[in-house]
């Protein structure tokens, strides 16, 4: 067709859509009802959004999954002589009351006990036996549960605590010539990297031996280059002493997925604080910051030997004609 023809063709009619109007009156109306909506929907978002609590990668991240472990001990107090020994007195370390990875939940015995809580957390359970006969026994049994949680957000120790735990103590020499001098060699300007240097040396230069019924302590376990749990615990706690790192040892039992804990069971570890936490390492068994819901703490050890029970002393018994058997 010719291009003239084209521009003189009449405008094709086409049907308004429904709900149209073809009113500019009417049309500026929709638009600005339009604008009114979407700005009362964006005011209603930003209340909803305001309201809802905002999620931080920090406070609010999801944290480790709980374990419940399940700790029983059990104890047989046998009278060894020919008289009814009476007015007997039992005293045995329960589970921690809480760590930077375990919360202790409920301790439930066989017989009636008075608890006592000492500044570290301890937990003293004190029995009374009215009697036991001639060549005749008691059975304790205790069911501990705790709530195991690691890499939880720890509670801020404090500082009297903080302080003794970078003093010399008796089996932790920490102040003894040759360990601060081996100490003073790791000049790591990281607390955990000068940390993990100590206990990489007690790996590579302390020998596992067999169970010695006497604490060595750290000076004479550096002399003679071998020991058993307690001298690897008490070694590097006056090594990391002597390197400005506050450190403690702990007495309990590593869970090796058996609720029944025996005399064989128990064991002892070193712990230091890194980062605002008391970490586990344990050169004894080349454990350094890791497995730490495998362990479970009865007894913070005070040294200096100022509680009910000395140090390294598990239970008590107040007549010595009763022998203690765990089992």
């Amino acid at each position: 067709m010719p291009r003239d023809e084209l521009s003189t063709t009449p405008p094709i009619s086409m049907p308004d859509k429904p709900g149209c109007s073809r009113d500019r009156s009417a049309v500026e109306k929709h638009h600005w009802f339009k604008a009114l909506l979407v700005f009362g929907i964006a005011v209603l978002g930003g209340l909803l959004l305001y309201r809802l609590p905002v999620f931080s990668t920090t406070e609010n991240a999801i944290q480790p999954p709980l374990v419940e472990r399940v700790m029983v001990q059990r104890y047989e107090l046998k009278n060894q002589s020919g008289r009814v020994q009476k007015n007997l007195y039992f005293r045995v370390y329960g589970a921690v009351e809480r760590t930077d990875t375990s919360r202790l939940l409920t301790i439930a015995s066989s017989r009636e006990y008075h608890q006592q809580t000492d500044r570290f957390g301890n937990q003293l359970l004190t029995f009374h036996i009215e009697q036991i006969p001639p060549y005749g026994s008691v059975i304790i049994e205790n069911k501990t549960r705790l709530a195991i949680q690691s890499g939880k957000k720890a509670e801020a120790e404090r500082p009297e605590i903080l302080e003794s735990s970078l003093r010399a103590a008796p089996l932790i020499e920490s102040d003894d010539p040759r360990i601060v001098k081996l100490a003073r060699s790791f000049q790591q300007a990281n607390a955990t990297q000068r940390a993990e240097a100590i206990y990489q040396w007690i790996v590579e230069h302390i020998q596992v031996s067999d169970y010695q019924p006497q604490p060595l302590g750290a000076a004479k376990t550096l002399q003679m280059r071998q020991g058993d749990c307690t001298e690897f615990a008490h070694l590097f706690t006056a090594m990391a002493r002597a390197a400005n790192l506050p450190a403690r040892v702990v007495a309990g039992y590593r869970h090796e997925g058996r609720a029944l804990m025996r005399t064989d069971d128990l064991h002892n570890w070193a712990e230091v604080y890194l980062g605002g936490r008391w970490r586990i390492a344990d050169a004894h068994a080349r454990n350094f910051l890791q497995d730490e819901t495998g362990y479970m703490a009865i007894q913070r050890l005070d040294m200096r030997g100022t509680g009910v029970l000395k140090a390294h002393q598990r239970y008590k018994v107040s007549n010595t004609a009763i022998q203690v058997r765990q089992f």
